[in-house]
């Protein structure tokens, strides 16, 4: 130190500490400051920390680029996330402004508390996973990474948006305005291709939270508006959002990836928030909601556990009624293994035929009545599609079956056959928000054309390929 006090000025002196009886813990550190050290023989704080925060609850809307980058990146770095669907309206309620005072949606709750800005929720979901390549192999990758978030939000989805959101109904249409962007997108595309030239993914050798912030918002695009043109300008961005939205993280989410032939043309009808959705909208004035008469009940159900709480016994969980229903000899949890397993699906349905128990469980086909302007574009078709899937999450242990989206742009249907447990329309099903807008309808295997539906849809699940009822089978699900 005292020769250090002799040097003279401008010089830049480094100091390296070795920690005795321990290694660095570089999760704590972050490569810079003090030392953490870790025994061997000891679990790191981190990895506790790491076990609290793996348990995130989102609130966001059913779909959107916004939820579907938590989620994708959810699946990528194996960590639990409960999607609670919320509305605009819904965000500006006091209980959510204490999460997000900015009254927007997507935000998070942890085990620590809340987190909104999408960008910021993607970097917390990187730093809990075990996947440690999510947020870049080292401190430099970190910083690439953080680079093309920031390019992401401030260059890329402003010019996207500009150009996909007349086309959805969001903003209206401007010519002065679409003309700018589609200018700027040139500019702006061509930087990621020529940064994709050489490399597979923005940041290192691997996926990381800035491919799935840009990869979302140009599927959406490839789907709506880049054309053949625009793609053979960007062939190294295409090949890119390609191959990641063939890769199941990607998929479970949005389905494949189906390019646009002609641009779609902006929408001229009424004009809706790009957070609320026009779908929502649009449902909203198709009919009245009978099930708004039953909210009373709901209410007086929410008061009993207050006369509970004075009582010291314990809260008593309530059966579900498909519980108490008599003994079926049909075991629908060994059937869907054997189904989904064999590799014959021709011989699986013959074999859910013969062990069907008709006093036990029920088949019913499912179609969704679109509202008008619905079924035009494949994507939005497909996110209808999931949140249905997804609200019914909890239901999966009493049914099985096919929900998928079928026929052609711009006349897509989303159509399913449904087996469950009983022989009526059980609560979880008539409790779905979007319940009256579809059709609900009893099969009886013994009848012939009911038992061929039934056929058609458990063996059409080739994605364009299929033929179910004439129409293609576009995108499917399995609901196991």
């Amino acid at each position: 130190l005292e020769r250090v006090g002799k040097l003279k000025k401008n010089k830049l002196v480094f100091f390296f500490f070795q920690a005795e009886d321990g290694i660095r813990d570089f999760c704590l550190s972050r490569g810079l400051g003090d030392v953490y050290k870790r025994q061997v023989s000891t679990q790191s704080t981190w990895g506790n920390h790491l076990e609290k925060d793996m348990s995130i609850t989102l609130y966001a809307q059913v779909s959107g680029t916004r939820p579907n980058k938590v989620l994708i990146a959810g699946h990528y770095a194996n960590v639990e996330i409960k999607h609670v669907i919320t509305t605009i309206p819904e965000a500006k309620q006091p209980q959510h402004l204490a999460r997000n005072p900015n009254g927007k949606l997507p935000f998070i709750d942890t085990q620590y508390g809340p987190i909104f800005e999408t960008n910021a929720i993607l970097r917390h979901i990187a730093r809990v996973s075990k996947n440690t390549s999510l947020y870049g192999a080292d401190i430099f990758q970190q910083s690439v990474v953080d680079q093309w978030l920031d390019w992401c939000t401030t260059e890329l989805e402003p010019v996207l948006y500009a150009i996909a959101y007349p086309i959805l109904g969001y903003f209206a249409f401007d010519q002065n305005k679409y003309d700018k962007a589609r200018t700027d997108l040139k500019q702006v595309v061509g930087i990621l291709n020529n940064h994709l030239s050489n490399r597979q993914y923005v940041a290192g050798e691997q996926v990381t939270i800035a491919d799935i912030a840009i990869v979302v918002p140009l599927f959406h695009s490839l789907r709506l508006f880049l054309v053949e043109a625009d793609r053979q300008a960007f062939p190294n961005v295409v090949s890119y959002v390609e191959r990641l939205a063939a890769q199941e993280n990607f998929r479970r989410e949005f389905g494949r990836l189906v390019l646009c032939k002609a641009e779609y043309l902006p929408y001229h009808g009424p004009i809706t928030s790009a957070d609320s959705g026009a779908a929502q909208k649009g449902k909203g004035q198709k009919k009245e909601q009978p099930a708004k008469k039953e909210q009373p009940k709901k209410e007086a159900k929410k008061e009993q556990p207050k006369e509970e709480e004075e009582e010291p016994k314990p809260e008593v969980k309530k059966k579900n009624p498909l519980d108490l229903l008599p003994p079926s000899t049909f075991d629908l949890y060994n059937f869907k293994t054997y189904f989904v397993n064999h590799p014959d699906k021709k011989e699986a349905v013959g074999e859910m035929f013969k062990q069907f128990d008709p006093n036990g469980y029920s088949f019913w086909y499912i179609e969704y009545e679109k509202a008008e302007g619905e079924g035009k574009v494949m994507f939005m078709t497909v996110n209808g599609k999931n949140g249905t899937i997804q609200r019914l999450d909890h239901f999966r242990k009493y049914g099985f079956g096919v929900y998928g989206v079928y026929g052609e742009e711009p006349n897509l249907e989303i159509r399913g056959v449904m087996l469950w447990r009983g022989t009526e329309i059980p609560q979880e099903v008539l409790d779905l928000p979007n319940y009256e807008y579809h059709r609900w309808n009893k099969l009886d295997i013994s009848n012939e054309a009911d038992r061929h539906k039934i056929e058609e849809y458990f063996l059409g699940q080739e994605e364009d390929v299929s033929i179910v009822e004439g129409l293609r089978a576009r995108d499917i699900e399995y609901f196991k």
